[in-house]
């Protein structure tokens, strides 16, 4: 298997971003990219169009929090890579690979059984490794997402769980909303270390 499917980049780490003016936006992207880390999720099909022709073909790009077809579809008209979305059935008739969440063993079993591109846990920062052994026996084959605020070293115990990638929500937040992207530089370079 993968490490990370080839939607995702070969990265195992998703940088989720905030909501950025354009500028801010597009600066955060160099930074993180310079540092190795090369996928990154955003919240909007605007932020997407303003990431998309200056990294599209640097970064894998996607959208997080989709939670419908009709969101896939603007997603993928728009130049994401991949979608994310909380729930565990997929959308019917978009082509676009996509990243299901799943929590209970049931979720987990119908989530690869639709056979997405990978399989998140959404607040898997706050549950035990133990769980992240559990979820890749029951979804055989397809990559395991944790998904989260994850701090490094719990993010490095859950890949070597046996999770494929790490989703950090809110983990960058502090750092691209600093005026000075030296912070965001610095958390990039911790990060961009276990990226690959």
């Amino acid at each position: 298997m993968e490490l990370m499917p080839s939607a995702l980049g070969a990265s195992r780490i998703i940088v989720a971003l905030p909501p950025l003016d354009a500028a801010r936006l597009v600066a955060v992207g160099e930074v993180l990219w310079q540092t190795g880390l090369r996928a990154w999720s955003v919240g909007s099909t605007t932020a997407l169009g303003t990431l998309s022709p200056v990294f599209g073909r640097r970064a894998a790009i996607g959208v997080h929090d989709v939670i419908d077809a009709l969101g896939a579809k603007a997603a993928q008209a728009g130049g994401a890579h991949f979608v994310g979305t909380p729930y565990s059935a997929p959308f019917a008739g978009v082509g676009i690979p996509a990243v299901l969440g799943a929590l209970s063993a049931d979720e987990l079993r119908g989530a690869a059984a639709a056979k997405p591109a990978a399989v998140q846990i959404p607040l898997a920062s706050s549950l035990d490794t133990a769980y992240t052994q559990l979820a890749t026996r029951i979804l055989g084959q397809t990559p395991l997402i944790g998904s989260g605020n994850f701090d490094i070293d719990f993010a490095a115990d859950w890949l070597a769980h046996g999770a494929a990638g790490i989703w950090l929500r809110l983990t960058f937040d502090d750092a691209v909303n600093n005026p000075d992207l030296e912070e965001l530089r610095v958390l990039g370079k911790f990060w961009g270390e276990l990226a690959h």
